[in-house]
């Protein structure tokens, strides 16, 4: 027999034999138990993987886990602690009314499948998962809290819990108490309580206490309204590098000792609003909390702090403990109501430095220096806190400048008057938003505290109201030209457009609200205000106008009137229709009319303008009788000349007709002009 054929032989033997043994050899079960029970209607099972399996009862379709008040009633949690490494809860398994420390105490559980626990009938939650310090991860996300009233101590040193998975129907709005709900959950990186309803909440003492690896933490939402406990809630929350508890409600807090203590990563902690007016004790608030370096109590009221000689039960002792960076405690109040009080209040605040200079001194730490300093009279370690109020003139047409006003909170201050104008508004006052939806203050008001925060800004923003507006028409008034119409503001002057309007023979006087003059008055240009008030108006105003007066001269020429030989002149306005003045008179001459043009008297005329009118007159003719004597030259006068002259041709004609014997005869010739 070859190799290959004694290979192949044994081959199948070994495999011959390895069914015959599987045939004969008897069947192992998967697990073995190492204990087992019922718990109400539910039974429980250790196998010796370390799983406890919980279930509804054989033959049931749904079962209710039995309830106990501690620990040591427990059914697996006392004995097989060490032993159980996992939980799983099967389908419709419900937790009774109360969860009560029903998985507290399995420090050795690692994991926990929960998905078929029911928690909707359960009221009570307390210490449910409490110790379970081996935990690693938690996924409760399928829980229904809504009728829960009590989850203190719910995941108590849970240790190792990086993180822990809530789910839409982990309802708080009926929980009455968080104390320890989460104490030292020190694995704890995150933790999303964002929605938490605390608003029936009584006592959150130590809610977060020794949270240790928690970098922030989100409780802004927080309705801390009913709480009256937060003894240490955040003590020991060593990484926490931010907490905004800014809107808490504390108003019905009556302890805060170790509230923040030994937070040392925390750079500020904003409890400048907060109420603290039925607080009895503060001891170690603030103690350990080395990254602060400011503090705003501006608004706390220690009024009620326990004030026992024992420092052991004093309110106030080492409330700001060995925070040594700590160097400005903002508050306009006197802590002191004694002087048999505490001396242990500063102790370790070493960078402490009161408002006016006052450095720590560690001879010096008790409540007699808890008030705002005074120097080297009074010395102390609180001090004022100053703020800033800006004035915006909120509109771009605005004129003027204001500076910053300097406030100390706690102190009331006038504010100054506004310096700002605006064109076509009234100032109203301001506000705290430039749309006026803030708090409004008016112009130079006695304000008090506008912002809380320390070396804060406040602007306020001017408000401004509209003034009523209305409009100049000007109108010419029998005169020519254009004028636009002009826009005014109630209760401010303004010029009148110049006068842009002539009228012939007129001079512009100015401008009234009647057409005949019979109302207001006012100078061209004038400067006006409030020719109405009434918005949307129209004021008219009227030109008025002078006629020119012109004067009508006439000039007797040479004549006279009863004697009187000076020229006569008569005033008259631009248009005025006149009759032609009577003529004078002049012996030996007769009156022709009046030139300049040719008027007789009583004729008609228009005044257009200054005019003279000169008598015209023709000399009377005269006829001389024959002489016996030697005929001589007789001067006629020039019948074409009003003035008499004697022109040399007659003359010449008139002797040469003498020399001939002739009689000489005067033509009367008239000119007509």
């Amino acid at each position: 027999m070859n190799k290959a054929t004694r290979r192949s032989l044994a081959l199948a033997f070994t495999f011959v034999l390895a069914i015959a043994v599987s045939l004969v050899a008897p069947a192992r079960t998967a697990l073995a138990e190492i204990a087992s029970g019922t718990s109400g209607t539910c039974t429980w099972v250790i196998d010796d993987d370390g799983t406890l399996t919980i279930s509804p009862a054989e033959g049931e379709d749904e079962g209710t886990l039995g309830s106990w008040t501690k620990i040591t009633q427990s059914p697996w949690a006392m004995q097989y602690a060490t032993k159980i490494k996992k939980v799983v809860v099967k389908e419709k398994v419900y937790v009774a009314e109360t969860g009560k420390y029903l998985f507290s105490g399995l420090s050795y559980c690692e994991s926990m499948d929960l998905s078929g626990l029911d928690t909707s009938k359960a009221t009570n939650l307390s210490n449910m998962f409490s110790n379970c310090s081996s935990l690693t991860s938690l996924d409760i996300s399928n829980f229904d809290t809504s009728n829960v009233t009590d989850m203190s101590s719910m995941f108590s040193s849970c240790q190792k819990l990086p993180t822990i998975t809530f789910g839409e129907k982990f309802d708080t709005s009926k929980v009455t108490t968080m104390s320890v709900m989460f104490n030292d959950c020190q694995g704890l990186t995150s933790l999303d309580v964002s929605k938490f309803d605390t608003s029936q909440v009584t006592n959150m003492a130590s809610m977060f206490n020794n949270c240790k690896s928690l970098t922030s933490l989100d409780v802004s939402g927080f309705d801390t309204s009913s709480v009256t406990t937060m003894n240490s809630m955040f003590q020991k929350c060593s990484s926490l590098a931010s907490l905004d508890v800014s809107g808490f409600d504390t108003s019905k807090v009556t302890s805060m000792n170790l509230l923040f203590s030994e937070c040392k990563a925390l750079p500020s902690i904003d409890v400048s609003a907060w109420d603290t007016s039925a607080v009895t004790s503060m001891r170690y608030t603030f103690a350990y909390c080395e990254a602060l370096t400011t503090l705003d109590l501006t608004n706390w009221d220690v009024s009620k702090v326990n004030r026992t000689n024992s420092n052991w039960t004093y309110g106030l002792i080492y409330m700001f403990l060995n925070s040594s960076n700590l160097t400005t405690i903002y508050s306009t109040s006197d802590w002191k109501l004694s002087d048999e009080e505490s001396k242990f209040i500063f102790t370790g605040a070493t960078s402490l430095v009161g408002g006016a200079g006052t450095k720590y001194d560690a001879d010096n730490v008790s409540v007699a220096y808890a008030h705002p300093d005074g120097g080297t009279d009074n010395p102390g370690y609180f001090s004022a806190k100053p703020y800033t109020v800006k004035f915006d003139a909120n509109a771009d047409d605005a004129t003027g400048s204001m500076d910053d006003q300097d406030f100390v909170y706690g102190t009331a201050q006038n504010l100054t008057k506004s310096a700002f104008s605006r064109s076509g508004y009234t100032f109203t006052g301001w506000n705290t938003a430039a749309d006026g939806s803030g708090t409004s203050y008016a112009d130079e008001a006695e304000v008090k505290n506008l912002t809380s925060v320390a070396k804060g800004e406040v602007t306020l923003y001017a408000q401004w109201d509209a003034k009523p507006t209305y409009t100049v028409a000007f109108d010419a008034n029998d005169g020519t030209g254009s004028m636009d119409s002009q826009g005014f503001t109630v209760g401010e002057s303004q010029a009148l457009t110049s006068n842009a309007f002539t009228r012939e023979g007129y001079t512009f006087k100015g401008w009234n609200t009647a057409a005949d003059g019979s109302g207001t008055s006012y100078a061209d240009g004038a400067t006006v205000t409030d020719l109405t008030t009434e918005d949307g108006a129209t004021v008219t105003l009227y030109a008025q106008w002078d006629a020119i007066v012109y004067t009508i001269t006439y000039d007797p020429n040479g004549g006279n009137w009863d004697g009187d030989t000076a020229s006569r002149s008569f005033d008259y306005t631009y248009g005025t229709a006149i009759s032609i003045y009577e003529q004078p008179t002049r012996d030996g001459y007769t009156f022709v009319e009046w030139r300049g043009s040719s008027y007789q008297p009583g004729d008609s005329y228009t005044v257009v303008e200054d005019h003279t009118f000169t008598a015209i007159w023709e000399k009377d003719a005269v006829v001389k009788p024959k002489s016996t004597t030697k005929a001589r030259a007789k001067v006629l006068p020039q019948t074409g000349d009003p003035y008499g002259n004697e022109p040399v041709a007659l003359l010449a004609a008139g002797a040469a007709l003498l020399a001939a014997g002739g009689t000489a005869v005067a033509v009367d010739r008239r000119r007509q002009r």
